[in-house]
């Protein structure tokens, strides 16, 4: 199936109240088992590169593969840069083919991230790339019971920002961390529930892996569309080096494991996010 962007994807999601999910991939392993995955529960997909790993990553390689492998795919995908906050890159991407970008300013003084979300989101809409923008703050590898509950999305700067930059989806904090979870986390879904009764785009959770399975739920109920998830496909993939590290294995079997356990992981997301049977 073609390549589309996350707007058909995220508004079927809006509408009729599941999320999808936007997992990350590093390798080939990685994204066949996230694609495998999806197409064996014929479910909407979101495909993911971290620009924060771009010192390790070649974008253009990865891009590349994405591109063949979801021309052969029966279902719809995305593919996005994920938290970019590199101008340079998030244009690279653009060329490279993707169909999909997020700019992450929420770190920038509020009228900069405006600013600098708005004039990518001119040149992707341009060329017909959807654009994802972030306000509030989702730290990272931090203890999620000491979060700061100011720096949470407001309500005020959510309607302003998606206002003045015209984005297509929006990624908001209310409690969740990006990373290996610290602490219980206690999402806030008052403010969840407010900010999606004052914007009309998709809501975008950051910091899902980690997560219980009822918290997911009760914020797709609220009003979340897309679920960004990597660290638990990091973890799985970590702890199958682990497991066979003192096996004498060939390195294709031991990148084989983390392609089925990859495939587990996004499985069982899918089944709680509610898109599978979603695709079209």
């Amino acid at each position: 199936m073609p390549l589309t962007t996350i707007m058909p994807i995220l508004k079927k999601a809006q509408n009729e109240g599941y999320g999808v999910g936007a997992f990350n991939f590093i390798n080939m392993e990685t994204l066949e088992g996230i694609i495998t995955a999806a197409e064996s529960l014929n479910s909407p997909l979101i495909v993911g590169v971290p620009e924060r790993l771009s010192s390790v990553l070649d974008i253009n390689t990865l891009s590349d593969m994405a591109l063949s492998r979801i021309e052969r795919s029966s279902i719809p995908i995305a593919l996005h840069l994920d938290h970019s906050k590199n101008f340079t890159n998030t244009m690279k991407a653009i060329r490279f083919g993707f169909s999909s970008v997020m700019f992450d300013g929420s770190a920038l003084p509020f009228e900069e991230n405006i600013s600098q979300t708005r004039r990518i989101v001119e040149i992707a809409h341009a060329v017909g790339v959807s654009v994802e923008g972030e306000v509030g703050y989702v730290g990272r590898d931090i203890d999620a019971e000491t979060l700061n509950p100011d720096l949470f999305t407001k309500v005020e700067q959510a309607v302003e920002f998606v206002g003045k930059t015209g984005v297509d989806a929006l990624a908001i904090s209310y409690g969740s961390v990006h990373g290996i979870y610290k602490g219980t986390p206690h999402l806030d879904f008052k403010r969840l529930d407010d900010i999606r009764h004052a914007v009309d785009v998709p809501l975008v959770l950051h910091g899902g892996s980690g997560l219980s399975d009822s918290d997911f739920m009760h914020s797709i109920e609220l009003g979340i569309s897309k679920i960004n998830i990597f660290t638990d496909i990091s973890e799985a993939g970590v702890a199958v080096c682990k497991d066979m590290s003192g096996n004498k294995l060939e390195l294709a079997l031991l990148m084989d494991e983390i392609r089925k356990k990859t495939v587990n992981v996004v499985e069982e997301k899918i089944k709680v996010f509610g898109s599978a049977g979603k695709a079209w």
